[in-house]
């Protein structure tokens, strides 16, 4: 089957027809699939594709996404923070007002952001209307946030902790530098885990034993006493009983050992649990691939962050699903993140 081409005329026509029910659109303003199919029955009723194949469900949910990603590069540019764009002004009607000039450097501007190569000095007339079908994503140093809920109040509490994670993780790097008592308060995450209670029990139970074969070691063994008989027979001088005497280099020995016994047991214990900070990296990076909350560009730019910084790879790694989307926002708040 031939691919569907999708003329100014044809996109025009999937924008307008979502806009008369974008009640219906799904999180995050992407085209679920009965809209979809609404979409493609509606282009069948307009009549057959001048160009190229039908444009059944799956195509119109293939261009919608790739409007989705021109409206969000022109609004990153029109915010100021598109990664890259810097000096390129965007007009609504003109475009970025490319000048004889200045065309050098927009042919390596737009060879480097091919989004942008068609708005030389045109605007793009659907940006209105995705606007309104496209939730804004606050970004940039004064971001505020009313905050309707409970998880919306942390997060905001929580700004200045993963500021201090960016610039203690520089001298540390895995980047687990920061004490528990630091992090905001979370209803899901007091009680202990598993691996922390499974820790505690094991060290107590270790202390207990290493503790009581320490006294067994170091103490004396009882000597029996001699008969009264045994007594007269060797004399008087004879005492009762024999004590042993242990040495301070024995004593120490005895302790060291039963140190390197307990080490050698928690190691055993913990050492299954402990994920290198490479692999953390690895972990939080593969995840930005699923996120479809997130632009192109915000992916490259968390991708970026974790492969420089562990701790703010761990906090969007093993935030919860109902978090995650807020926690890669924050970590795009923060300025400079490699400094």
């Amino acid at each position: 089957m031939t691919n569907a081409k999708w003329v100014d005329q044809d996109k025009a026509a999937l924008v307008d027809f979502v806009y008369s029910r974008k009640a219906e659109l799904g999180d995050g303003g992407n085209l679920v699939k009965q809209l979809a199919n609404g979409a493609a029955a509606h282009f069948v009723q307009i009549g057959p594709p001048k160009q190229g194949g039908p444009k059944t469900a799956n195509a119109c949910q293939t261009q919608w996404k790739s409007l989705k990603k021109i409206y969000e590069a022109i609004r990153d540019v029109k915010d100021h923070c598109y990664v890259g764009a810097s000096g390129w002004p965007w007009n609504d009607d003109n475009g970025f007002q490319v000048k004889p000039e200045n065309a050098d450097a927009w042919r390596a501007f737009s060879k480097a952001h091919p989004v942008f190569s068609p708005f030389a000095n045109r605007g793009w007339p659907l940006y209105e209307k995705m606007s309104e079908m496209c939730p804004k994503i606050p970004k940039g140093r004064h971001v505020f946030s009313a905050g309707s809920s409970q998880a919306d109040l942390q997060l905001s509490q929580s700004g200045n902790i993963f500021q201090s994670i960016l610039s203690e993780s520089q001298n540390d790097e895995d980047g687990l530098s920061l004490g528990q008592d630091e992090w905001p308060e979370s209803p899901r995450h007091r009680e202990a885990s598993p691996l922390e209670e499974e820790t505690e029990a094991a060290s107590q139970s270790l202390s207990q034993s290493v503790s009581q074969a320490d006294k067994e070691m170091i103490q004396p063994t009882p000597v029996k006493p001699a008969s009264a008989k045994k007594r007269a027979a060797e004399g008087d001088d004879t005492p009762a009983t024999k004590k042993a005497r242990v040495t301070g280099p024995d004593a120490l020995y005895a302790i060291s050992q039963s140190t390197l016994a307990v080490s050698s047991a928690l190691r055993d214990m913990l050492g299954s649990h402990v994920v290198p900070s490479p692999e953390r990296r690895k972990q939080a990076s593969l995840l930005l691939k699923d996120d479809h909350s997130l632009t192109q560009t915000d992916k490259v730019s968390l991708h970026l962050l974790f492969s420089k910084n562990t701790a703010a790879a761990d906090s969007y790694r093993n935030a919860e699903d109902w978090i995650r989307d807020d926690v890669a926002q924050r970590l795009l708040q923060l300025d400079d993140p490699f400094l």
